[in-house]
């Protein structure tokens, strides 16, 4: 975690450097990533980083803890009213706002995304399990409530519902936007422009159809 010099910089230099080490952390994998090149970009002295953060996984821990699930959140809409939806409701939002904070901020989707990926290295994949059980246990306190409501039936495993929702809406979401359009992550992350090329309305058929065939299934009707 940021030690207390950190926190006493300037406000533009510890932005400056947060951006910068974000993008890095994006651009490149967590090993290829340099401590050198983000204070290079950030342009402070070498070797002060060390003076705000043990290393660089420390720097990165509080980044993929602390700082991106703040602006996650700072960017929900279900910081409050979450009560009020029905199942398909906070489906739609949940997506929306994952949509937008994908298109939004490509650098901070390519930062999160190896979350999802298979590692090697103890300390990353303890790291990464702790990130994804966290969001999992979100997102079954938020089904549990709506099971409560009478929105879900009483016989759904909801750790089992809200990984396979997870899985679809939510580490698949990149793929489920921009795979139609045949574009990767990766492309939105170096060439953020590529956001402009997608349609709003497709994006818009698009979630609702993910969401229809998790509502509604995919076999014929009746079975």
């Amino acid at each position: 975690m940021p030690k207390p010099t950190f926190s006493n910089l300037p406000a533009p230099k510890r932005d400056a450097l947060v951006e910068v080490a974000l993008a890095e952390f994006a651009e490149h994998s967590y090993h290829r990533a340099s401590l050198s090149r983000i204070v290079e970009r950030a342009g402070i002295a070498k070797g002060s980083v060390y003076q705000y953060f043990e290393d660089k996984l420390d720097l990165y821990r509080w980044l993929l803890t602390e700082e991106v699930p703040r602006r996650r959140l700072a960017a929900s809409p279900l910081r409050s009213g979450a009560a009020t939806l029905d199942l398909a409701g906070l489906l739609r939002e949940l997506v929306g706002s994952g949509v937008r904070f994908l298109l939004d901020n490509p650098v901070l989707a390519g930062f999160v995304a190896p979350v999802t990926q298979p590692t090697s290295d103890p300390q990353l994949r303890e790291l990464y399990r702790h990130v994804r059980q966290s969001g999992h246990t979100r997102f079954v306190a938020l089904l549990t409530d709506l099971r409560d409501r009478g929105e879900l039936r009483d016989d759904l495993d909801l750790d089992l519902v809200s990984r396979v929702i997870g899985l679809v809406l939510g580490s698949g979401l990149p793929e489920l936007i921009l795979g139609p359009a045949g574009f990767g992550l990766e492309d939105l992350v170096s060439h953020p422009e590529v956001a402009r090329q997608l349609e709003a309305e497709v994006i818009d058929g698009i979630v609702e159809d993910a969401i229809r065939v998790l509502l509604e299934g995919i076999a014929p009707r009746g079975r």
